[in-house]
């Protein structure tokens, strides 16, 4: 039938027979808008400084996103995102990846790309909660930044490092890395 409003939220979503939300697989929650992936829900003109991305059907979810709006917050909600390279590329200040899974798995070997990879100028990046496996680190640093924080995540059977500071990279200002379990990297936990 016809969509009720674009205010009304439906939870679970039946998809058992194939079906899925009218707008996708993502909510940015400050506008209630839909999305099929991440990267469309960044793109969108009306998520601004300040708004949450969530996922609100069960993942895990494939694909990759360039995060180029500051403020932004992915929470994945225990979620999985999975394998492409990197999962998520950060461009822009004051981003938030949290409570969640980034799996670099492709199905016969473990993902030859960070799962996120902070670019040059990209202040205030912020990674909580989350697992990050199977990638050749779980953070790489590409270049200068202002403030870094990586609280409670646990880093496993990554090919290299679980935080990965490139030659060149620094970190001015607040660096914040607490809480954090590195085990069973091939290289370094830092």
């Amino acid at each position: 039938g016809d969509e009720v409003s674009n205010q009304v939220a439906f939870t679970p979503w039946l998809d058992a027979c194939g079906g899925s939300p009218i707008g996708g697989h993502f909510r940015n929650t400050t506008t209630l808008e839909e999305f099929a992936s991440v990267q469309q829900a960044v793109d969108d003109p009306q998520t601004l400084y300040g708004h949450t991305i969530v996922p609100i059907t069960s993942g895990p979810f494939p694909g990759s996103a360039t995060i180029n709006k500051s403020g932004v917050t992915i929470d994945l909600s225990g979620r999985t995102f999975t394998g492409s390279s990197p999962a998520f590329t950060i461009t822009a200040d004051d981003v938030v990846v949290q409570n969640g899974v980034l799996d670099g798995w492709t199905g016969t070997a473990n993902n030859s790309s960070p799962a996120v990879l902070v670019q040059a100028g990209a202040d205030n990046f912020n990674l909580l909660n989350c697992e990050v496996k199977r990638w050749k680190d779980g953070v790489e640093l590409a270049g200068p930044v202002i403030s870094l924080k990586v609280v409670s995540n646990w880093f496993h059977d990554n090919q290299e490092s679980g935080l990965q500071i490139n030659s060149g990279a620094s970190v001015n200002g607040v660096l914040t890395i607490e809480g954090n379990l590195f085990k069973e990297n091939l290289g370094p936990g830092v």
